[in-house]
């Protein structure tokens, strides 16, 4: 496993608002700036928002599993599956193939899990549609 983190400095990252909670809710368009935020996303395991064509016509919300630099690309493998469940197709993209990404401070939950610690019955959890 690759992880690198970059120190980026103000002029290259877009614009990015918060709330008054620290929530971030603008897009990043520019490609140093969405790989800093991936790697954000990564080292905090917190949500972001991805628009890739390769993903399909919407944004996704997903984590981001690793970050793999090669001699010639940048490699992004994001979780399997976004925040509502949903299991992607494709869950590997490289960084040129990202548009535009909406990082968050929201951490990753797995919706998979969060469903089973909140129903403790067995039973109706095998047995669930």
């Amino acid at each position: 496993m690759v992880i690198i983190v970059m120190e980026i400095n103000s002029e290259s990252r877009n614009n990015i608002s918060t709330y008054k909670d620290g929530q971030q809710f603008d897009f990043v368009n520019s490609q140093e700036g969405i790989l800093h935020a991936l790697t954000d996303s990564k080292i905090n395991s917190s949500v972001i928002g991805i628009y890739s064509p390769s993903l399909g016509e919407t944004m996704v919300v997903t984590g981001v599993e690793n970050i793999v630099l090669t001699d010639s690309d940048t490699v992004i493998v994001l979780k399997k599956y976004d925040m509502s469940g949903q299991i992607f197709e494709r869950h590997v993209l490289l960084l040129t193939e990202i548009i535009s990404v909406c990082p968050f401070t929201s951490p990753i939950k797995n919706p998979f899990l969060e469903n089973i610690e909140k129903n403790t019955d067995w039973f109706t959890i095998i047995n669930s549609k």
